[in-house]
């Protein structure tokens, strides 16, 4: 599914990549952010619509490409009013090296 330019303007540029990436692939995405200071999320989250088939599929699209990628969930609303979603998170570019101590 193709975005279009105004909602790829409106992309964080961090995780800007791995949006477009993921939705030429079928992703349904419909919220990012590349997080730090005044951002909404701790740490850089892409958020999609579908099962857990396309969980694992968005997953290994993003490690295919080099991005890695160190949290994956389901997420259920408690009154059921919204269908499950998925998100991929602490998405981190290639080439860069992250020590955990």
């Amino acid at each position: 599914m193709k975005l279009s330019e105004h909602i790829v303007n409106e992309l964080d540029p961090g995780i800007k990549d791995v949006v477009i990436l993921l939705n030429e692939h079928g992703v349904d995405t419909f919220e990012s952010c590349e997080s730090g200071e005044g951002h909404s999320m701790n740490d850089p989250t892409v958020c999609f619509w579908g099962d857990e088939f396309d969980c694992i599929r968005a997953y290994e699209l993003c490690e295919q490409l080099g991005y890695y990628v160190f949290r994956v969930k389901r997420v259920y609303r408690k009154d059921g009013s919204v269908a499950p979603f998925d998100t991929l998170s602490d998405i981190f570019p290639p080439l860069r090296l992250y020590y955990l101590f």
